[in-house]
């Protein structure tokens, strides 16, 4: 009985299992909302998930993360791990079947992952990516050329908002699909809130109803418009992922009247455009994007992350150093993330140019939200307003396959068939006397700026080059490297598509560069050079040679020797002569130099103890630095007293700071290693030299060239990208003073000057990179807080600087004007002064000399504050005969420590100065201070202040100078 019971149980189990697994293979069925002619897709996706659709059925494949949940697909709701398929009812179709795959186009409308649109023979396939932000709801549609184009309902109106309010502070009005959402950001809530003359609560409502709604293929966002602008402070209408915000910033005292009036159009009538590309087994799933040109006299919405954003409309800008007491605290951590003058000038973009027009023959105005692909049938059908575009397949589907496949720009005005002309061909490099090379690199550049297309063949690879498909009768911008036995090849052309299988540059157009390594080079096993271009890097052997077309790169180079030791030195700039060849000198006799400089740090305990930063390295004859941390030659460095006791370098009280006194007496950098044998090294660090640019003044090691004059370059370019941004010119006057220290992620600017981590300066080796948070602090010292218009403003800075990156790419000729970077000329070496003070502020005794009127000379103040007299000795380098001096008070708004009675003093060993040569009262004011008398030859020069216009026991003093 038993037995018998047992075995009808698993009969009955048995059975069970067999009907779940029938039940769980069955499809889900689809309801009343098919079959459809649009998807909408709600899913919460964790991770990688794969939606494919047919016209009968979407089948979900799961690839990593939980399974997908909540989804619903046209408001039916569908259990993907209970059912991977959703069918129709009755085996019907899930889509309409007049619909062509072809024509989809995807919209996300929601969640922070990727989703990507392509295709297989099937249908379409859209693949979602949430890794690393967890579970999270997304939403997508996805519309249909045929349904869009056959759209004759054009009643639904543009939608027009009139907004009024009273702000005192910053506000965000988010256009979003159906709905207006303000959200306010900073200060006191907005007053007084109209929408469409309607009472608007945003304190208990602050959603509103949008009708009509704007729904991606219904309403076009990129063509809102802002008008009737009222208001003192910032109002802009910006354009993001496919929503609209309105950004109203008042920094005032008080609250003031707003009024805006925002308008979106409706999409108008389209027409059905068919793309083919014949090749459709390469092809199937390749991204189409279309860039739409503007009609004649069309304004525009600034773009934050569609095409370079250019200001719609901004009613006032803070003038530089307004820093309103009204804005959010400017001090903040800054989390990382993320010329020849008339060539300069003609790569520098216009207004039209920053929003990526620049007319029928250059760069598109706006690319087209929204995803669309190539399908099986190499086939893609769009439906597009009236107007001018211009289209494009940039697509590798295989490592050694670059397909850049583009149109002609064309006017749409009724149903168009487009070709992209597909021809495949196998590009072939010639050099220098149309001699064949190997290609070692090949790049090609998008129509979008940025984008582009790039194969590289493996090290050491004798792999043929890549197959290209392109579209014959287009032109295309490309580079391409490659070598020669030891001749080394780089080209930068705009060449036709038929003229790719011979890539080639006119006779006159090649510029030789013979690699000449200087005597005294360390002898060693092996040596390589590395050039480094705006879009790539090619290595050539030390013994190679170089041709191109293009002036202006960065180099570096290494040397081997015994035992795996290597010698990696730091990349500076190059330029090869306008005309004719050039010779690049590397090498030479290796000598050390070394820097310290005390910093502030506020990682450092206790609070305000100082940090001391130095640095030892090696030098060729070319002012190559060597690259400690890159090298492995056993380099091990330290610094001691010149009495061999080892030197703290952190925490450095104020008593320790004072011990030091002048670095360059008190402290000794060396090192041991080994590069073709044992090495030791000893010297005493130098003084940090003044440099000053048209707007700014800095104190950096002055063997540091190359990093200096890329790093200041950087700053007054971005300067002017910001007065562009702002739309206000720079006032002539204009200076900062560029400070630095120690603490890592944090960077301060406001008032006159910018404060950043000395680390951005060492690490800064290029010239185009965009420095960290150095925009965002320039804005600083505009009066901008934190807010979304700076934060604009800030994004308008980097896209700037990628579009000057790229056009430099682009053009092989360019190379930067003369610097304007002057090393401020001492006449006057600091010898002594009797205190300073160091710990509160930067009082340093040299500041009197270094060129800077914004810097100075304080006598100690915090703790013990030595009473009068204070004297400052300093020497003349050479020793000269002297009339006179000048002394000018510091140039902030204190006047603590300006002297007031003074002597003056002259020696010519620094030791015996005898009675003074001129004593008196100087004149009040800020301005300099000139006294004269008999002329006198002497090698030093002592100025004693014996007291002070306020009679305090301080002295201050921010420029001393002799008068021949």
């Amino acid at each position: 009985m038993c037995a018998y019971g047992c075995r009808r149980r698993k009969a009955v189990c048995g059975i069970f299992t067999a009907l779940l697994a029938l039940l769980l293979a069955l499809p889900a069925r689809g309801g009343d909302a098919f079959p459809a002619k649009r998807l909408d897709i709600v899913a919460v996706i964790d991770q990688r998930t794969e939606l494919h659709v047919s016209q009968r059925s979407v089948t979900c494949l799961h690839q990593s993360g939980s399974e997908p949940t909540r989804v619903e697909v046209n408001g039916f709701r569908w259990n993907p791990r209970q059912y991977p398929v959703l069918t129709a009812a009755n085996n019907g179709w899930l889509l309409d079947p007049g619909l062509e795959l072809c024509g989809a186009v995807m919209h996300k409308l929601s969640g922070h992952g990727a989703v990507d649109l392509s295709c297989d023979a099937t249908g379409l396939v859209l693949s979602f990516d949430n890794a690393g932000s967890g579970p999270e709801t997304v939403e997508v549609e996805v519309s249909f050329a045929q349904v869009l184009a056959g759209n004759t309902n054009l009643a639904t109106n543009d939608l027009e908002l009139r907004l009024k309010a009273r702000i005192t502070g910053n506000e965000e009005i988010w256009l979003d699909r159906d709905k207006a959402k303000w959200v306010h950001t900073w200060s006191d809530p907005p007053t007084d809130v109209t929408i469409n003359g309607q009472v608007w609560n945003v304190a208990t409502h602050p959603a509103l109803d949008l009708k009509p709604a704007l729904l991606p293929e219904l309403m076009d966002l990129q063509r809102a418009t802002l008008t009737r602008v009222v208001g003192r402070g910032i109002v802009n209408l910006e354009y993001e992922d496919e929503r609209l915000c309105l950004d109203l910033e008042d920094p005032e005292p008080g609250a003031d009247e707003y009024e805006a009036v925002v308008r979106v159009p409706r999409i108008g009538r389209r027409h059905l455009v068919r793309l083919t590309a014949a090749a459709p087994d390469l092809l199937t799933g390749a991204p189409l994007k279309i860039y739409r040109f503007p009609a004649p006299g069309e304004k525009r919405p600034q773009f934050s992350r569609c095409g370079f954003p250019t200001a719609l409309s901004s009613s006032r800008h803070p003038a530089v150093g307004e820093n309103s007491p009204n804005y959010p605290r400017i001090e903040s951590p800054n989390q990382r993330g993320n010329s020849n003058r008339a060539a300069l000038d003609s790569l520098a973009p216009s207004e039209g140019e920053r929003a990526g027009v620049r007319g029928f023959h250059g760069e598109p105005y706006a690319l087209l939200p929204g995803q669309r692909c190539l399908d099986s049938r190499g086939q893609c059908l769009v439906a597009l307003e009236p107007g001018h575009y211009q289209f494009e397949v940039l697509y590798q589907p295989r490592t050694n396959l670059l397909v850049a496949l583009k149109s002609e720009v064309l006017e749409i005005s009724s149903a168009t068939n487009v070709d992209l002309k597909v021809q495949r061909i196998e590009p072939q490099f010639y050099g220098p006397g149309n001699r064949r090379f190997q290609l070692d690199d090949l790049r090609v550049n998008s129509v979008w700026p940025n984008g582009s297309l790039a194969w590289k063949a493996s090290a050491d690879s004798n792999a043929p080059p890549p197959s290209m498909l392109i579209s014959a009768g287009q032109s295309y911008q490309v580079h391409a490297f490659g070598h020669a036995g030891a001749d080394y090849a780089a080209a930068w052309t705009t060449a036709a598509a038929a003229s790719l299988t011979n890539l080639a540059l006119e006779p006159d157009q090649w510029r030789s560069c013979a690699i000449h390594w200087l005597p005294g080079t360390p002898r060693a096993n092996d040596k390589g050079v590395s050039l480094q271009f705006p879009d790539g890097q090619l290595e050539i052997p030390g013994n190679g040679r170089f041709f191109s077309n293009r002036r202006f790169f960065n180099v570096t180079y290494w040397l081997a020797f015994d035992a795996g030791h290597k010698a990696v030195f730091q990349p500076r700039d190059f330029v090869l002569p306008a005309n004719g060849d050039g010779e690049l000198a590397l090498g030479g006799p290796l000598r050390p130099r070394a820097s310290a400089q005390v910093f502030d740090d506020r990682t450092v305990r206790p609070d305000g103890a100082k940090h001391l930063w130095w640095e030892l390295t090696l030098a060729d004859a070319q002012n190559y630095l060597l690259d400690t941390a890159a090298s492995t030659i056993d380099w091990k460095p330290a610094l001691t007293s010149p009495d061999g006791r080892p030197i703290s370098t952190a925490p450095l009280l104020p008593e320790d700071v004072r011990r030091l006194g002048n670095l360059r007496d008190t402290l000794i950098a060396s090192a041991s290693y080994s590069l073709d044998g044992p090495q030791h090294i000893a010297v005493h660090p130098e003084s940090f030299a003044t440099y000053r640019t048209p707007h700014f003044f800095t104190r950096l090691p002055p063997y540091r060239d190359w990093n200096t004059r890329a790093y200041l370059a950087k700053m007054e370019r971005e300067l002017e990208m910001i007065a562009r941004a702002r739309e206000q010119p720079l006032r002539p006057n204009l200076r900062f003073d560029l400070r630095f220290w120690l603490t890592e992620g944090l960077s301060i600017g406001g008032g006159n000057s910018v404060l950043m981590p000395f680390s951005e300066y060492l690490e800064c080796r290029d010239w185009f990179s965009h420095p960290w948070a150095l925009a965002h602090e320039m804005l600083h010292n505009f009066g901008y807080g934190h807010s979304r218009e700076m934060n604009r403003l800030d994004h308008d800075v980097q896209e700037q600087m990628a579009r000057f990156e790229w056009s430099v790419a682009a053009h092989p000729e360019y190379a930067p004007e003369p610097s304007p970077i002057t090393m401020v000329k001492v006449e006057l070496e600091l010898v002594k002064v009797d205190c300073e003070e160091t710990v509160n502020e930067d009082g340093h005794g040299e500041n009197a000399v270094d060129g800077n009127p914004r810097t100075y000379w304080h006598t100690r103040w915090q703790g013990d504050s030595p009473g009068l007299p204070h004297e400052i000795v300093l020497k003349l380098t050479p020793p000269r005969v002297i009339k006179g001096f000048g002394y000018l008070p510091r140039q902030d708004e204190s006047d603590h420590g300006t002297i007031k009675n003074y002597e003056f003093y002259v020696s010519n060993n620094g030791e015996n100065f005898g009675d003074p040569v001129k004593q008196g009262t100087f004149a009040s004011g800020k301005g300099e201070k000139i006294e004269t008398f008999a002329p006198i030859k002497c090698g030093f020069i002592k100025l004693k202040a014996l007291s002070e216009i306020n009679g305090l026991p301080l002295t201050s003093a921010a420029e001393i100078r002799v008068i021949q």
